[in-house]
């Protein structure tokens, strides 16, 4: 081998020797990478673990809970019974059936004489704070507040309110004399009525430190409830083309069109629940992890894991529809039902078996 020869063996097995330690450099690093990046991925999981789990116990001792962890460790339940004035899907369908402790008044016009309800005429979005009764009146859409054993009531607001939604002493409405956006009310204190929204809305529900609802374009929102007079909130968008939306123990259900969707309470996690052939589908409620659903003139419940149908016993009509739907404390069904072809008939309590007994109406 002369020198020459020589020179370019010995620059080849350098070369070498050098990619061969780039490699194992190379190696080195990104297994060091991958060691810190599932470092970070578990610290921030222990992190969120321990964040979720100190929200429930300031929950248990105090009744608040963020927005964010309402679908912690069945705190859904408990804040729907106690938190606020009424079952909460309830209210986002009229709101005319309220059990709570141990009281039982409904605001239909007919009712099945061994139910045990007492009525409040026409009165609908019931809720009980206190000993007080708070609620929609359907004749002249003022607000009213009554005591929850004589019914003897006083008006709150004597304006045009749609919704109403009570969490503690505050009363949330829509507001129509101040086109449609939602306002607040201080139940045992003089107070003049607080902006909330600054878009009109058609439905909503006040869910821990935060306002859900659905907007009269039909988008789904959430937004912090406003700390003080003329701070700007900014609202964040979670479904477009949105007819109704429901809370359920793992975060919200929401209708489109045909179709029925399933996400997180921060809009994650979306997953198809339902979807149907007939254009006019309207879900009810969502009780027990089944969603309630009118469809082709017939009730039906969906069971929210498997999709499957089950008929729903139900003196069921095309013209007839189901609303205020919720369970009482033995599991019963518990809905008023109106003719939307007669606007003149009275609007009636109905009473059925549990879910899970599938008994007849007024049992």
């Amino acid at each position: 081998m002369n020198k020459k020869e020589y020179l370019v063996s010995l620059r080849n097995r350098t070369e070498a020797g050098t990619s061969e330690q780039d490699r194992k450099r190379l190696y080195k690093g990104g297994a060091l990478l991958l060691v810190a990046a599932l470092a970070a991925i578990a610290a921030g999981m222990g992190i969120s673990y321990a964040q979720r789990s100190n929200a429930y116990e300031v929950y248990q001792q105090s009744g608040e809970i963020p927005y964010e962890y309402l679908d912690v460790k069945g705190v859904f339940a408990s804040w729907n019974e106690q938190a606020i004035g009424n079952d909460a899907n309830a209210l986002l369908t009229g709101g005319k059936v309220l059990v709570r402790n141990h009281l039982r008044i409904t605001g239909a016009a007919s009712v099945p004489p061994d139910s045990g309800f007492r009525q409040l005429p026409a009165a609908s979005y019931l809720n009980l704070v206190g000993n007080t009764i708070v609620y929609r009146s359907d004749k002249d859409r003022h607000i009213y507040a009554a005591d929850r054993d004589s019914l003897e009531s006083r008006v709150l607001y004597d304006g045009n309110a749609g919704e109403v939604f009570c969490t503690g002493s505050r009363v949330y409405f829509i507001d129509y004399d101040a086109g449609g956006i939602v306002s607040c009310l201080e139940l045992f204190t003089p107070s003049d009525k607080k902006v909330v929204t600054q878009e009109s809305v058609r439905a909503f529900a006040v869910c821990g430190d935060e306002i859900l609802y659905l907007s009269a374009a039909h988008t789904l929102c959430r937004a912090p409830l406003p700390q003080g007079e003329g701070v700007k909130i900014h609202p964040h968008q979670l479904m477009h083309r949105v007819e109704r939306f429901y809370l359920y123990d793992e975060g919200i259900v929401a209708e489109s069109r045909d179709a029925v969707s399933s996400f997180t309470m921060q809009g994650d996690c979306v997953r198809l629940r339902y979807r149907s052939q007939d254009k006019d589908l309207q879900v009810l409620g969502c009780l027990a992890g089944r969603l309630v659903l009118r469809e082709n003139g017939s009730y039906k419940f969906v069971r929210l894991d498997t999709m499957q149908t089950e008929p729903m016993a139900f003196e069921s009509a095309d013209s007839q529809l189901l609303t205020s739907l919720m369970q009482d404390e033995t599991g019963a069904l518990l809905g008023v039902v109106y003719d939307e072809q007669d606007a003149a008939a009275a609007d009636r309590l109905v009473c059925s078996g549990t879910i899970e007994t599938a008994g007849e109406e007024g049992k």
